[in-house]
């Protein structure tokens, strides 16, 4: 008896089993993470119908051979980050932007070499570069390009192209301006790493400020204390064609330990009007990195680096 409710038991249950697995909905054969990648089109033949036709009435002097070209993802369901495919062209000069809005290629140019303000986020998976300047038409914009971090290094041939561009000279030693962000590598070994990364060959590495994380205490309790953050650490770095400013995620506040990822700043010393810094809140001091278009890139400090601050400023003649 035992054994006959055992068997149905049995059967009744892989009854349910199979129900469930017939109806389950089926999951596409291809990985789904690979909709996020933005995808390298190597030839004419390989771009969507979509494109083919713009690129087709360019000069043969900007398709042949051709140009280095990726295609980003679409974001759709992704509250606040919604984003349509963009195909991107290194073309002459010039970095072109391709969208479809309402069955109409919107076309964006932006000038290469150190004439648009760049910055360049990796978090975790979610990745992006946004561009934002004038463009090769007179006007000015912002664009943002949304990537999955796997497909990054697809995507860094158009961030170093639009950076300025050193003077390249064998006077010039890369590992030796490198090796000025050892003194990082026991206390901040990610900032270490991401400053020299950071060196283009050829730039001139003239001034590196570190800001560790600002907290403050609110009160202790039982040897227990409760701090607020202020700002995530960052790191300043100016080189003669640029000042590059590398910080910690803002978002991240509820994480214990470093923040994942990092975004970067590129700015063309070009493109800045003025440097200074201001008293502010908690008894901080705030660097101010004035524009020509009016915008300011503001990065908090501990009072004691002030002496460091006034030679940043120095490096920087206005």
């Amino acid at each position: 008896m035992t054994t006959d409710l055992l068997r149905s038991s049995r059967s009744f249950i892989e009854g349910i089993i199979a129900r469930i697995r017939a109806n389950w909905p089926r999951i596409p054969p291809q990985d789904t993470r690979s909709r996020t990648w933005a995808r390298r089109v190597e030839t004419l033949r390989d771009l969507p119908d979509l494109y083919r036709p713009f690129l087709d009435c360019l000069p043969a002097a900007h398709t042949e051979p051709f140009p280095y070209t990726v295609l980003t993802p679409t974001f759709k369901d992704i509250p606040r980050r919604a984003e349509r495919e963009k195909l991107i062209c290194l073309l002459g000069s010039e970095l072109l932007i391709l969208e479809d809005i309402d069955d109409h290629l919107k076309q964006t140019r932006f000038p290469l070499a150190g004439r648009c303000l760049v910055e360049r986020g990796v978090i975790l998976l979610q990745a992006w570069i946004t561009v934002r300047g004038e463009t090769s038409g007179g006007g000015s914009a912002s664009t943002t390009l949304r990537y999955n971090s796997v497909t990054d290094h697809i995507m860094a041939p158009f961030v170093d192209r639009l950076r300025p561009s050193p003077a390249v000279t064998s006077a010039v030693d890369l590992d030796a301006e490198r090796e000025r962000f050892n003194y990082l590598a026991q206390t901040h070994y990610k900032f270490y790493s991401h400053g020299r990364s950071s060196i283009l060959p050829g730039a001139r590495v003239q001034h590196i400020l570190l800001q560790p994380e600002l907290r403050r205490t609110k009160f202790t309790f039982l040897g227990y204390s409760l701090s607020r953050r202020l700002s995530p650490a960052h790191l300043v770095i100016l080189t003669d064609t640029e000042l590059i400013l590398i910080r910690d995620d803002e978002s991240q506040y509820w994480l214990k330990g470093a923040a994942h990822g990092a975004i970067w700043s590129y700015v063309p010393r070009s493109l800045i009007a003025s440097l200074a810094f201001t008293p502010g809140e908690q008894g901080l001091l705030t660097l101010h990195v004035k524009l020509k278009d009016g915008a300011d890139l503001q990065a908090p400090f501990e009072s004691s680096a002030e002496p460091d601050l006034r030679r940043l400023i120095q490096a920087l003649p206005t």
